[in-house]
Order: C-alpha cells, then structure tokens, then sequence
C-alpha cells in the first residue's frame, strides 16, 4: 500500500488539513498538531483511550475528522456531532478534500453558482437531520459535498457509509454511564503522550440546564477547570461560577462581547464556515481555549429537552454552535458538544425523560429537562442554582449587521451585488419575516416557537455578501499553502516510498 505523501504548514491553523487524492494514494498538506501516520492522517480526538488503536474509522464518537487509506479507497471520517463536516470536490478527476471550506476553495479556486437564496438554504439543511447529508452545493467546478457525520468512501462516486450507533438506552444509568464512558475516554485519547500535541479538558458553566451537566460528566473524567460568560443577552446574569464551585471545579468568568468591534481581524474566521458567526460570542475565549478539550452543551435543547419531539436523525433546532470550526482549527483545541453523544437513540432519551424514575427531577413547565437536571444535582449541584430561566448568549451578527464592526462593514459592502427587483423583494421580505419572528418571540417565548422560525434567522440576504468576503479574507491564510498540493503530487509519483 503506497504511503502518503505529507507536508505539514506552520503558517496554516495547526488543525486544518487538505487532501488531494493521487492514485493509488494521495497526499496531504497539515498543520502542526495534525497526527498523520503512513495510512492516513486524523486532528481531533475519538472514544478510545490509545491513540495507537489508530480505529477513528470505526467509532461513533469521532470528534475531529481525519482520511484512511482502506483497500477499496480512501475513506473519509467528520465528526459525530453535526456542527462541522468535511468539505469534498472532485475535479480534474480527483477528490479533494478539507476540515476548511477557505482551504479547498484557495485550493481549487472553486467558486458558487447556486443563487443567493438556495445557497443559504443549503448552508443550514444540515439542521433538518443526517439524512441530508452530503449537502450538495454547485460550484464552477463541480458538486461541493458537505459531508456531515456520516463517514465516506471516495471510490468512483462518494459512498456513504454511516457511523454506528450506541446500543439502546434502557435507563437513566445506562445513558449516564455511557455519556461518561465516552467523554473519559476522549479525554484520554487527547492526553495521549502519542501525539504532536496533548489536550486538557475545560467545561463551560451557564446558569442553564445543559452546561451544568455537561461540566459535571466532564469532572468525573478529570476535568479541573471551566468557563462561564457573566452575562446573557439584555444583560441579564448567566454567571455559572456557583455551579462550577459546587462542582468542585475552577471558573474562570469572560466577559461578553456586545458587537465585533475590536475584533475585526477575528470575524472572518465565523462568517468562512458558512453559518453566519453565531458563535462570534467565543473569541472572548481565545486565551483560555487553546490545547483544550472543549465540553459545551451544545443540542441538549432537543435531546433533552422533555417535551422535544424525538427523532433518529439528529435534527436540531437551530445551528449554534455551527460557526466555531475556523476558529477551531487556529486556536487548537477540540470541541467535544455532549449532548450529541447518543443523539441517534433520541427515542430513548425522550421515554426516560418521562419515566417514572425522573419524576422528581421534572419542574414542569416549558423549560423542563429531567435528565440534565438529574446529573447536575446528582453531582452536588443545588436545584435552585440553575435551570430556572432560558437564556442566550449569542452575539446575533447574522441578522443585525449593526453589531459589526464598521470597518468590516464597509468591507463587507464591497461584495454587494446590484441591486435588482428580486433581491430588493428578498430583503423586505426578510426583513418582515423577522420583525414577525421576533414579535411572536415576545408574546409566546422563544421555547414555544416553531423550529423553523429559528432556521429563517439564518436567511438575511446580507450573508452571502458576507460569506464571500468573508472566504476570501479567511483563505488568505491558506494561499501559500495551497499549490503546495501540487508539487507534491510530483513528488509523490517520483518518490512512491515516502513516509511522513
């Protein structure tokens, strides 16, 4: 079996990765923390324990994405939660593919042709389910596959090859156990001594449901420390310091970030993942997150949430979480969204949430969430500490472009197209359809809505504007790093032999 051809980037982010299929075999250019063995390559960390197992390929728990060479091609292996994927394009007869969508397109010099609207429609099918996935995307040089956590063979077409899922869940233990099961084990995997970096873990502490519970699966792996944002939306206290303390935990309080202002060279890296910067709110963490296994709470709102109608796909209710991947790469660390271990077995979940077992874990009402609940005060966590009031902390630049900073505006500007009758329609109608929204929000509550309300967010006509400058100013990172790929495709055939 011909080995990969590798180059690793110290001016790229330390996880980004580019592969460029070379038959029989292919290379890759990597940044540094990048494990690359002669088969194949992996940035992130899985649910085993040794690094050496070497098996991504076969785990539900992936956390991170990574290429394997198996004997019938080159297998492809995103993440398990659906917050990121692995971009894939196959052109001048060969696939290419990336954990960055600035990487392939710098690389390829591939462009969009899908019109505005189904361009943004597309960029967040992924909360529909798995069942979309790949997510299909035209661009001038072919079908952009946006291959969300389902694995893939590369072979003549893109063979899709579903993750396993966990046994059924008969109990509340067993799911439990389970969650804690799988988070040790990634965080021993990360520790790993066999790998170009090691990562520690750090939990987030809101005054929610899910990150409690997510911090207290985390202490009982290891977990030293955690974060919480001070203040939510309207300024209201989400301090989580109480909650970390009773957790045995060190807290370490961030402010905020009201707008983007100050932070004009950080937005791009949000914008370029293609799920307009709802998580811009964390590059107040970008001191503290760097060689971190990151526990959020990311999709705890539907898995286990009591009154969530349960599903087998992962269908989510809106794409937090979704923009962190660039991000991600640059400041090194893994993200390890909690909830979405398991996710699959939703039906599960949803019978224990309204077990008898549960209870005396139920407050009723629309904010309810008895297994959350369960393992926070279980864990020595008060009741009355969290739960009690829905917050937010997103910093909404997707739909008012006032919280961006002036002279990224002003960029932004440069990208607008003419102005026609149609695109003049899309934004009034945006426009009313948020005013709309954000009426009902006031009189029913955000948790009464109906989730598709919460996809139209998603919708402001100015986000392809903005996703366009957006990719061009992220992928000037990857620019020299780039037509690298191509000399080493010579090399590669020059040198069969060569090992990382």
């Amino acid at each position: 079996m011909e080995k990969i051809g590798v180059t690793r980037d110290a001016d790229i982010p330390p996880l980004a990765w580019l592969f460029t299929e070379h038959a029989p075999s292919g290379s890759v250019i990597c940044g540094t923390s990048v494990i690359v063995k002669p088969d194949g390559f992996f940035e992130g960390a899985w649910a085993t324990e040794s690094v050496g197992e070497w098996n991504f390929s076969d785990s539900p728990n992936v956390f991170g994405s990574g290429m394997k060479r198996m004997s019938e091609g080159w297998f492809a292996v995103p993440p398990s939660h659906t917050l990121e994927c692995i971009y894939i394009i196959q052109c001048d007869g060969a696939w290419r593919a990336s954990n960055s969508l600035p990487f392939l397109l710098a690389h390829t010099g591939a462009k969009f042709t899908t019109e505005d609207r189904t361009l943004l429609k597309s960029l967040v099918s992924i909360v529909r389910g798995i069942h979309t996935s790949p997510v299909k995307i035209h661009t001038d040089k072919g079908i952009l596959h946006l291959l969300f956590h389902h694995n893939a063979l590369l072979g003549k077409r893109l063979e899709i090859r579903p993750k396993p899922a966990p046994a059924p869940f008969s109990d509340f233990a067993a799911y439990r156990n389970y969650i804690q099961s799988v988070c040790s084990a990634v965080a021993k995997n990360a520790s790993d001594p066999d790998r170009p970096r090691r990562y520690r873990l750090l939990a987030t502490v809101s005054s929610g449901y899910d990150s409690p519970a997510c911090a207290a699966i985390a202490r009982s792996a290891g977990c030293t420390e955690a974060v919480t944002f001070t203040t939510a939306r309207n300024g209201v206290s989400d301090d989580g310091t109480n909650i970390g303390l009773a957790l045995g935990l060190k807290v370490l309080p961030v402010e905020r970030l009201r707008t983007s202002e100050g932070h004009e060279g950080e937005e791009a890296e949000f914008f370029a993942t293609g799920m307009q910067a709802e998580d811009f709110v964390y590059t107040a963490l970008s001191e503290l997150i760097s060689g971190r296994v990151f526990v959020t709470g990311f999709h705890g709102d539907k898995v286990w949430d009591r009154r969530s109608k349960p599903n087998t796909k992962i269908k989510r209710g809106d794409i937090s979480g979704s923009s962190l991947g660039e991000f991600r790469l640059a400041k090194d660390f893994v993200h390890l969204p909690l909830p979405f271990v398991g996710a699959q077995r939703h039906p599960d979940l949803s019978r224990i949430s309204t077990s008898d077992e549960m209870h005396c874990f139920s407050v009723g009402g629309h904010y309810d969430r008895p297994i959350p609940r369960r393992i926070a005060e279980e864990a020595g966590v008060p009741r009355n500490l969290f739960g009690q009031r829905k917050k937010a902390i997103s910093v909404l630049l997707f739909s008012d472009i006032d919280l961006i900073s002036p002279m990224t505006r002003q960029k932004i500007h440069g990208y607008l197209p003419p102005l026609t009758a149609r695109r003049l329609v899309d934004h009034i109608t945006y426009r009313l359809g948020m005013a709309a929204y954000r009426g009902a929000m006031r009189i029913v509550g955000y948790a009464r809505l109906p989730k598709s309300y919460s996809v139209f967010e998603h919708t402001n006509p100015m986000m392809v504007p903005t996703l366009k400058w957006a990719l061009r100013e992220a992928g000037k990172r990857y620019e020299t790093a780039a037509p690298l790929d191509r000399a080493m495709a010579e090399i590669c055939r020059e040198s069969p032999e060569l090992s990382p």
